[in-house]
């Protein structure tokens, strides 16, 4: 009786150390696999527009280019919070009244994302990011064709604040390690009024706005 309780304690116990070592090995590979924090680079050329509801205006698309620093900060394996430090350019030409003008705002553009991601696929890692962008203005060039008679001083036709909804899709590309290359898509559109109406063409018009199809192109370590 007592060779079969200790037999019995012991094979538990021998059970209880296999599933413990299982389990740090499995806790020491998944440590290896999810990595806190990563920092990178991206290029991103764009598609612009400008959204305005002002009677007879004519949009039509400018290409832009921008570029910056990628932070991310894991929360779990699948899940991070997303931001950086972006160097944008946006705006497009509206045409009104035979007067068409050509707006660029120049911001330094702070985004507030979650990203959700896939695990890993052969190499290829898929995600999905979304939230809002913060951008502060640091110079703009508009012109007119033909040019007005009077124009405001520089820094006058575009706002200095704006906020913008940010949603994006794409993939990694697995360098080896945790490098890997990153390519994706992210539509941003300002929710704040951008043009001010110092504009004599938009004066009483509260809705226009710039918005942007952004291809990335970047990479992570």
């Amino acid at each position: 009786m007592k060779c079969n309780t200790l037999c019995t304690t012991s094979k538990r116990l021998k059970n209880a150390f296999l599933l413990l070592l299982f389990c740090s090995f499995s806790i020491n590979g998944f440590s290896q696999e999810f990595k806190k924090y990563r920092f990178g680079l991206h290029a991103s050329p764009s598609i612009n527009w400008i959204s305005t509801d002002t009677k007879g205006a004519d949009a039509s698309t400018k290409i832009r280019f921008g570029y910056g620093l990628i932070a991310e900060v894991g929360l779990t394996e699948n899940y991070a919070f997303s931001t950086g430090i972006n160097i944008v350019n946006k705006g497009a030409e509206l045409s009104i009244n035979d007067t068409a003008g050509n707006y660029v705002g120049k911001y330094v553009e702070i985004p507030f994302t979650l990203k959700m991601k896939t695990n890993e696929i052969g190499y290829f890692t898929y995600y999905a990011r979304f939230g809002l962008g913060l951008a502060y203005k640091t110079g703009e060039s508009v012109e007119f064709d033909p040019e007005f008679a009077t124009d405001p001083v520089d820094g006058d036709y575009i706002n200095d604040f704006s906020i913008s909804l940010m949603i994006s899709a794409g993939a990694e590309y697995s360098l080896g390690s945790s490098a890997s290359l990153v390519f994706g898509i992210t539509f941003n559109n300002n929710l704040t009024d951008t043009l001010d109406d110092i504009d004599p063409r938009i004066e009483g018009s509260d809705n226009n706005s710039f918005g942007q199809v952004v291809l990335d192109i970047g990479i992570l370590f």
